[in-house]
């Protein structure tokens, strides 16, 4: 007997993507490195020096956001934004070339008091 099947295979076309390019890729991995470098410094200067901690927890414990951000602004020159809570201390970080485009990177950090 010749059995015939029911259900015939058609094989779905190749899914095509467009070519690869990873000039944004890179460019984000270089900003993020740039971030990076700068959050290294912050923690050495937190680590190092006891003035300087002791200034940013006084002003953070008397809620002086913008005495905060003016001394984390002396180590770290990228935006970011400041955050404190009686947990620690928040920073997060991102690039951006211009206004309208998305971020290029973020990398936060978040210090215990």
């Amino acid at each position: 007997m010749n059995y015939r099947s029911r259900y015939y295979y058609r094989p779905f076309p190749r899914q095509m993507f467009p070519p690869v390019s990873v000039d944004r890729f890179q460019q984000s991995a270089n900003e993020s490195l740039s971030m990076c470098v700068q959050l290294e410094q912050l923690c050495r200067k937190i680590a190092n020096d006891a003035s300087f901690a002791k200034q940013v927890k006084d002003a953070a414990q008397q809620s002086q956001q913008k005495e905060v951000e003016r001394l984390i602004s002396t180590v770290i020159t990228f935006p970011k934004d400041v955050r404190f809570t009686p947990d620690g201390l928040v920073i997060e970080m991102e690039t951006k070339k211009e206004a309208s485009q998305p971020p290029l990177g973020r990398n936060s950090i978040s210090l215990r008091w």
